[in-house]
């Protein structure tokens, strides 16, 4: 919080997946054909995005 005239200034700062750890959000669900499964059966197949920062300003009066 930074006084400026009659308000102050907040300067704010968010992150999300920090440290960018690889989050699943889908996985290979078909297990092949009869009794064999497929190769990449349960692998995963999607992920979340990366990390993201966001920064804002708000001058409050």
């Amino acid at each position: 919080m930074i006084p400026i005239g009659a308000g102050h200034l907040d300067v704010v700062v968010e992150s999300f997946n920090l440290l960018n750890h690889r989050n699943v959000s889908l996985l290979n669900t078909t297990f092949g054909s009869e009794s064999q499964p497929a190769g990449g059966c349960g692998s995963p197949i999607g992920a979340t995005t990366p990390r993201r920062l966001q920064f804002s300003l708000d001058y409050e009066f």
